[in-house]
């Protein structure tokens, strides 16, 4: 499989999987912003940055129940160039080891195959689970039900960090990895989420919303599909 083939089949499940890797224990309401990153390791190693962006926006909006808000757009480095976008803004009700989403009040795709379509909000809802477990990443371990799909969970904790592992056992196989780490305020955050198709890496960095803005809100695509400026 051509390098090009292999990072656009790694993009089209990677950017709608976890796009939200970067959490604040305990908080309500946060709005995040990521720049992201590709690598192929094939006989020659290939490196892409800035690639794409998008933002989150999550609140809770009930002990049990979560609103999330999110914007992606990836252009893939090619000579032709595709684009892989969603808008999404949905309700997830949740217990510690499931996960489903009740209400939708926007889904909109682009370049996104309709059997991609679910898995995009199962992966939103698997990361809300992440970010809602924070406070004790330890919990974060053995089998849960994420939109209907079966997920396994595995946290390897470290001294002053914690590594989860993501990873499913059906037809479409995936294999993700969540990196977080304890402030000096004591808080744990996921500051790096990086996931792993075929010989496909790609990382999502979170950013400053300022800076984000600044290089991508006038540019297109992402002024359309990321910050609505159509």
């Amino acid at each position: 499989m051509s390098s090009n083939k292999c990072l656009k089949n790694g993009l089209v499940l990677m950017v709608f999987f976890f796009l939200f890797s970067v959490g604040i224990a305990g908080a309500a309401e946060i709005w995040q912003y990521y720049r992201i990153n590709a690598q192929y390791r094939g006989t020659v190693k290939k490196s892409f940055s800035n690639i794409g962006c998008s933002l989150a926006y999550f609140k809770d909006i009930a002990p049990n129940q979560s609103q999330v808000i999110a914007h992606v757009c990836v252009e893939t480095p090619e000579k032709k160039k595709d684009i892989f976008a969603f808008r999404t803004n949905i309700t997830i009700d949740h217990n510690p080891t499931n996960m489903v989403v009740k209400a939708k009040q926007y889904d909109e795709y682009e370049g996104v195959e309709n059997d991609r379509r679910e898995e995009v909000k199962q992966l939103v809802c698997l990361w809300d689970m992440v970010r809602r477990n924070l406070a004790d990443p330890t919990k974060l371990n053995g089998d849960v039900t994420v939109a209907g799909r079966s997920i396994n969970l595995k946290m390897k904790e470290k001294r002053k960090s914690f590594e989860l592992t993501c990873s499913s056992n059906d037809k479409e196989k995936f294999s993700g990895k969540f990196f977080l780490e304890r402030g000096k305020d004591g808080q744990i955050n996921i500051n790096k989420f990086r996931f792993r198709s075929g010989r496909v890496s790609v990382s999502l960095v979170q950013d400053t919303g300022d800076a984000v803005s600044k290089d991508f809100r006038t540019r297109q695509p992402y002024a359309k599909f990321v910050f609505d400026n159509k």
